[in-house]
């Protein structure tokens, strides 16, 4: 190999780790927000580890995420950063501990555990969306809920409650430690818990498992 293709190669090795990286928003601060527009029938999701993320109507047809980061005095907020993923007209907005960490359009691609602070600190989600949007809510540790709107609902998280309302489409959620509260006029809905609670279990709800119980109600 000459010299000219040897410093070509060179560059493409250089380059090629960069390739496909998501850029970094928010290290620098205690709440980043995100302003930006998705169309009608397309996906809005927020995935998070530690915190809560919650839904609520926007008042002008754009999205509105504000993030804001808490610590319990012995974690470094400044390892918390956020990505945004944009493809075919959906976005994902993700929380990231670490830089082994990536945000991908299905959620947070983790590389390697290289034991950060995620249980000493957490970021709460607030997202504005208009109603006829498709809305993803996404947590590991955290509560997370979904108020009026949502032509679609996801909602799920491992150590939290789940609660739905007024949601104008199909609704998924699913929670393993918390309850399951989810109303709409709409349908049709998938819900599950495995160790929760229940205000008011309906007739005909058969868990799978005696540990389940949710509260699930139609309105018509």
């Amino acid at each position: 190999m000459n010299s000219t293709r040897f410093l070509g190669a060179l560059a493409l090795l250089l380059v090629a780790p960069v390739v496909g990286a998501q850029q970094q928003y928010g290290r620098d601060t205690d709440t980043w927000r995100w302003d930006g527009r998705v169309d009608a029938g397309r996906w809005m999701s927020v995935f998070n580890i530690n915190g809560s993320v919650d839904f609520v109507p926007s008042s002008d047809n754009m999205v509105h995420v504000t993030a804001e980061k808490r610590s319990n005095g012995r974690g470094e907020m400044d390892d918390i950063h956020f990505e945004v993923v944009q493809a075919g007209g959906n976005v994902t907005i993700c929380a990231i501990w670490n830089d082994n960490s990536r945000c991908e359009d299905g959620g947070i691609d983790q590389i390697r555990h290289n034991g950060n602070n995620e249980t000493h600190s957490s970021v709460k989600f607030t997202v504005r969306v208009p109603r006829n949007v498709k809305v993803g809510a996404h947590s590991v540790n955290g509560g997370v809920s979904v108020r009026d709107v949502g032509a679609e609902v996801r909602a799920n998280t491992v150590n939290g409650g789940v609660n739905v309302r007024n949601a104008v489409g199909p609704v998924r959620a699913t929670t393993v430690n918390g309850g399951v509260d989810v109303n709409t006029s709409a349908g049709p809905v998938s819900a599950s818990t495995v160790n929760g609670l229940s205000r008011n279990p309906r007739p005909g709800i058969r868990p799978r498992y005696s540990s389940i119980v949710l509260w699930m109600s139609l309105e018509r």
